[in-house]
Parts: structure tokens; sequence; C-alpha cells
């Protein structure tokens, strides 16, 4: 009865002022809520795009985004303790590497602000939403740096607002990826397979793979590897194996496979040659697909979600009799060998 009425004191205020409110979220036990606040740059000016196909035939203005390399809004995160009634301020000068240029700083002229600035201040992140525990014991935070070179996986402490280092991946070319998603969001696909071993995408191998690491020992374990994605991955309501669509087959070819989430070998489901993009049902028990290959456009499906289950053609919308009457080529997919040696 103290918690439930607990649950129901009033919370102070906290003035925004002229920022962005963000990401806002509570810890299962309703203890400890975080936000982010979000100030936009000085000069937020965004680009347009004309365009030139209108109903009214006059040109129209299409509001872009900014600019590649115009100064970028700053974010900071914050916790707010309902038990102590504190606000706390995750600072990133904790984050390992945050100090870290990107090589090509080393290639700019020696007078110019970047290279010759004092580094001072960390450099600008962005902290995604926590991903807590179903217990609430931890929070994971994806923590990206607006340079696009590294990203952090990092547990937060409601109480203290300190930050642990669970992974970290450093691209002098650029972090993202399938199942890596930049921006204001969690950072793609992840979460708690139990209540200490959670789950995630990284492309430190060159491809995007499927990881978990048990945050009490630090151990991290690949759960798959090889010359191909993984596009897209979730876990599966009793928690047991991941829904995972890759491009194994060949490059340009999805199909659907589930994977135990102790690794191993993955079952392919989905049979039909081409692009399998699933949708699966509440129970898990039925996949939606659409599907579709170099001369035939989309249409839907529905298949059992077991291996060895035939799909069933739903639909028949996206060919008229004129289009089907026309011999489409089926296109030769080719590869050839790079100068690094590489497959194209």
């Amino acid at each position: 009865m103290d918690d439930f009425l607990a649950l129901l004191r009033p919370l102070k205020p906290i003035y925004i002022e002229d920022k962005q409110l963000g990401g806002l979220v509570i810890s299962p036990e309703g203890r400890f809520i975080t936000w982010r606040l979000t100030k936009r740059a000085a000069d937020g000016r965004s680009t347009v795009v004309p365009s030139y196909v209108t109903e009214s035939g006059f040109t129209k203005d299409i509001p872009g985004r900014t600019k590649v390399g115009a100064p970028l809004g700053s974010s900071t995160a914050f916790v707010y303790d309902r038990d102590k009634d504190t606000v706390i301020t995750i600072l990133t000068d904790q984050i390992p590497g945050i100090y870290d240029q990107p090589d090509y700083v080393k290639d700019y002229p020696a007078d110019t602000s970047q290279k010759s600035s004092k580094k001072s201040s960390p450099r600008n992140v962005t902290i995604g939403s926590p991903l807590w525990s179903e217990q609430g014991t931890h929070a994971m935070v994806d923590i990206h740096s607006q340079d696009n070179k590294d990203r952090w996986l990092m547990l937060l402490d409601g109480a203290t607002g300190k930050l642990s280092l669970v992974d970290r991946q450093r691209d002098e070319a650029w972090i993202g990826g399938p199942g890596i998603n930049r921006g204001f969001g969690n950072g793609g696909n992840s979460g708690w397979i139990d209540e200490n071993t959670f789950w995630f995408q990284s492309e430190a191998t060159g491809y995007s793979h499927l990881y978990k690491v048990d945050v009490t020992t630090g151990t991290r374990t690949a759960l798959t590897s090889g010359s191909y994605e993984i596009l897209e991955a979730s876990l599966s309501r009793d928690k047991k194996r991941f829904f995972i669509t890759t491009n194994e087959v060949r490059p340009g070819e999805q199909q659907f496979y589930q994977l135990p989430v102790t690794g191993g070998k993955a079952q392919r489901i989905t049979t039909l040659t081409g692009g399998n993009l699933v949708t699966l049902s509440p129970d898990e028990k039925q996949l939606a697909i659409l599907y579709s290959y170099t001369n035939r456009p989309w249409e839907l499906y529905l298949q059992d979600n077991r291996t060895g289950s035939q799909p069933q053609q739903i639909t028949n919308l996206a060919m008229s009799d004129d289009f089907k009457a026309y011999p489409w080529r089926d296109a030769d997919l080719i590869t050839f060998q790079a100068r690094d040696g590489a497959r194209v």
C-alpha cells in the first residue's frame, strides 16, 4: 500500500526551457525516469528541394534536411530519482574514448580550428533511451558520437547516473548498417534475453552480425558470423529463439530463419528465391510475406512459421494481364573480383 501511495505522489515540475523533450522512459518499478533535452544549432536552417512536377504546374519547395557538415544541435540526458527527489545529469566525459578525434583530422592543415583546438571538451554524442531488463536490474543505453565514428553500449546506474562500458565499436568510415540504426532511438535491434544477458547487432567484423553479452561478467558471444548481413532480428516471446532475415544465400536476396538464443545452425523458413519481407503473426505461428523477384512485382503470401511449410499466394494484384503477357527477362546476377580481392 505504501508503494502504491508513493506512486501517486505528485512529481515536481522540471522545466525544459527552449529545448526539445525526447526519450522519456520510466524504469519497471517506477523509481527512475530518464529523458533527453535537445537544443537545436544556432543556425538550424534546412535545405529546400524544388519539385517541378506539381498539380498546379508551378514549382514547389520541399523542405529538406540540414546540410552535411553544418553545426548540429546538442543533447543532454537526465535521470530523475523519485525516491530521492533528485535530478542527475548523465555526464559524457566518463565515456571511454570520448576525446578521441577522427583520423581524418590528422590530414587537416595545421592552422584549421579542427586540428589546433584543445581537446578540453568531450565529443557531442546522442544517448539513446534506456532499455531496462524486465525486473529493472540493469539499464542499457546505446550511445552514438555525432561524428559517426563511435558507438558505445553502456550500463546506466540510475541512482548515480554513472555509465559503465559493455561494448565499444569504432569505425573510421561510418558507424551504422543493418540493425544498427543511428539517432534518438535505442540504436537498433537489441534487448534483454534474460535479466543479465543483452543481445545486439554490431559490424565489428565488417558485417552486421548478432551478439549477446553477459553484463555481469562482460563475456561477449557471437551468435552469427560470415560474409553476410543480419538485416532484421527479433527475439521470440518465449525468449528461446531469434527470428532473423539475412542475405546469406547471396547479396540482394532476403530469407527468413529461426536461430536458437544459444547460437548454432539457423533454420531457414522461407523458400521463394528473391526478396522475402516477413511480418510475424502475434502468436508467432504464421508469416505474412511480401515477396518479389527480378521480374515479378510484390505480392502477398502466407506461410506457417516452420521449416518445410509452403507459402500460399494471397494476392494477385501487381500485374495486369498485359504485364503478364510480356516476356520480362530474368536478369543474370554476376560477381567479379575487385582490385582489393573482394567479390563485387
